[in-house]
């Protein structure tokens, strides 16, 4: 975000010829690391949970689905995943090495090869999302942006 309005304010500069500058709030970071905790979990309204590190959750129900799609060689492994602010999802198929889109129904829309090494997937912004790869044996950590089109395709 400041790194946002740095680039704000060079453009500024440059149409007006205005000198400004941009001078973050420090409190915000000091107040923040005084928190033990940023909120707590609430399920169905009830009262609040006490979640312990040591807390095993159980889950109720699971439904499979393939995400194999057309040129998959080997059985799909899934590394990352990710959802998107449009409710489609995005995740790592590390053994085929590709980044796929699904849908609300889970169904591939669209798939982008990606480098050897997948390990996970995160969105950074409102039509980006990152992928890190990591190979050890190469010394290979890496950051890879891939931009999201609208549509699926």
């Amino acid at each position: 975000m400041i790194w946002n309005a740095k680039i704000l304010l060079q453009e500024f500069n440059i149409k007006d010829k205005n000198k400004m500058s941009f001078e973050p709030y420090t409190q915000i970071a000091e107040n923040m690391s005084a928190f033990e905790m940023l909120g707590e979990v609430i399920c169905d309204g009830r009262e609040k949970l006490p979640l312990r590190p040591d807390h095993v959750f159980e889950v109720e129900k699971h439904v499979l689905h393939n995400v194999k799609i057309e040129g998959d060689t080997n059985n799909c492994n899934i590394s990352g995943i990710c959802k998107l602010a449009s409710g489609e999802f995005l995740l790592i198929d590390n053994y085929n090495l590709k980044i796929k889109r699904l849908n609300s129904n889970y169904d591939v829309t669209s798939s982008c090869d990606v480098p050897e090494h997948p390990q996970d997937v995160c969105v950074v912004g409102e039509r980006e999302a990152a992928v890190t790869v990591n190979n050890n044996s190469e010394n290979r950590h890496e950051i890879h942006l891939f931009r999201i089109r609208s549509g699926g395709g």
